[in-house]
């Protein structure tokens, strides 16, 4: 049989079994979601939701190293309940400008948010910013974007497997572990 020939055959099964509603359904569960613990969250790359922290300027010790939070939701506005940014600065980082809190944004499209911190010495600091979306449904999604500041290059943060560079010097920073909520 020829493949012209053997494809009609296989659509015609296909479009037989989807319109006498004897079509099975498959339901696919990820292994590694069923051995998550109880109250784990996991990442799903595949959320119509993206955080973004940018940065303005070069971060020095006891100078203010500026951030340009870019959030960006292909939501559709009407299952939107609210949505909103946290930020995790350790104590030791100060913030400059205004004061810690959620920041407004759209329920669907792009929004743009400033942050602002002091690091007081060249020990590495993660600056995290929580984009989190509650559904109308009670359902909550949210995404997370790390900066490192004031990192030194002997330094390895808690977590970090390896470091890829390239050529020209960037690099990205391979890290391992499954996310908690407490």
């Amino acid at each position: 049989m020829n493949r012209p020939r053997l494809a009609g055959l296989v659509f015609l099964v296909a479009a037989a079994s989807c319109c006498s509603g004897a079509g099975a359904q498959i339901k696919l569960v990820s292994r590694a979601a069923a051995q998550l613990p109880p109250g784990s969250t996991r990442c799903d790359i595949l959320l119509p939701i993206r955080i973004e922290l940018v940065p303005l300027n070069s971060p020095e010790p006891g100078k203010t190293a500026s951030f340009q939070v870019r959030v960006e939701s292909s939501l559709d506005p009407d299952i939107v309940a609210r949505t909103w940014v946290e930020y995790e600065i350790p104590p030791a980082v100060r913030r400059s400008g205004s004061p810690v809190g959620p920041g407004v944004l759209a329920k669907s499209g792009t929004s743009v948010l400033d942050l602002a911190v002091e690091a007081p010495d060249r020990v590495p600091y993660a600056i995290r910013a929580r984009l989190v979306v509650e559904l109308t449904g009670g359902n909550t999604i949210s995404h997370t974007a790390t900066r490192w500041i004031n990192l030194r290059e002997d330094a390895v943060p808690t977590g970090m497997m390896r470091r890829v560079v390239d050529s020209d010097g960037t690099g990205i920073r391979i890290y391992q572990g499954v996310t908690v909520r407490q």
